[in-house]
């Protein structure tokens, strides 16, 4: 195994240019060292990104900008992400250990597109967007169109994850973010989920849901985001979206769970989540 430790984007992306074979990104490692102990990846390259100036949190106008190297635990105490992307927080905030979140970094955890990743639901509601880079240049992608498939995404060979940036949150936004694992803490999700919209005179507005670990990428719940749309925020409205979101699930049996279990929480998840969004909305 060749490993190189390159100090900026321009030489990172001419390295990847150049090279042929197997190419691994080592940032945090919390995956990738565990997969190379185990033996399930064997890198014929190793590009070392720490020393990469990709760790930070920029405020830009209404703007959000996050560089692809910043630590998930720098996320969740970071006060601007609290104030303005407070779901993206406390998703940080519930993903394994201290210890793994302070390696982890947020790059790491969206480019190994595991659909149980902890901070991809909210990512989806903040509408986030993908920075990437090549020799040649940069593109940005939606982030609900970087996944292809579980571990697949659509970053070249050549490019790098260079940051996460999405609109900040208004102070009107309401929303929670929960999961369930195999423990209450230090566990990947079985299933995950996140929700933002608004509460105007007991109609919810302005919805979006996404969901992890229950199809081959984390996904929108757009029907159900629809349902919910504009109509009174009452407990048969609660109970009918809990039930069309178990359908729009498509889960699989792994180890850690069945598909009909992860079916019945998607709904379970919602309706709890929705049930204390109520209770703590002060009537108009």
């Amino acid at each position: 195994m060749k490993v190189y430790s390159p100090e900026t984007i321009e030489e990172t992306t001419k390295i990847l240019g150049k090279l042929k074979g197997n190419v691994h990104l080592l940032a945090g490692g919390t995956d990738l060292v565990v997969k190379v102990k185990e033996g399930t990846v064997l890198p014929e390259n190793l590009i070392n990104i720490r020393k990469l100036p990709l760790d930070y949190i920029k405020e830009e106008g209404n703007q959000l900008r996050i560089g692809a190297l910043t630590s998930i635990e720098t996320i969740h105490r970071s006060k601007p992400i609290r104030t303005y992307a407070p779901i993206l927080s406390d998703a940080a905030g519930k993903m394994g250990s201290p210890q793994i979140r302070n390696l982890a970094t947020i790059g790491g955890n969206i480019a190994n597109a595991s659909p149980a990743a902890d901070t991809v639901p909210p990512l989806f509601v903040l509408n986030a967007q993908i920075v990437l880079k090549d020799q040649k240049g940069s593109r940005v992608i939606p982030i609900e169109k970087f996944f292809s498939g579980p571990g697949e995404n659509v970053m070249r060979r050549d490019e790098i994850l260079m940051e996460i940036t999405f609109r900040k949150c208004a102070q009107s936004d309401e929303w929670f973010f929960s999961k369930l694992g195999q423990r209450k803490a230090l566990a990947i999700s079985k299933v995950s989920l996140a929700f933002r919209g608004k509460v105007n005179q007991n109609r919810l507005t302005d919805v979006s849901i996404a969901l992890g670990a229950v199809a081959p990428t984390v996904i929108y719940a757009q029907r159900t985001a629809r349902f919910l749309e504009s109509k009174t925020f009452d407990s048969a409205l609660i109970d009918e979206a809990s039930r069309i979101i178990q359908e729009e699930a498509s889960p699989i049996s792994d180890i850690r769970s069945t598909s009909e279990y992860r079916r019945r929480m998607v709904g379970a998840l919602l309706k709890q989540g929705l049930w204390e969004l109520k209770a703590g909305v002060s009537p108009d």
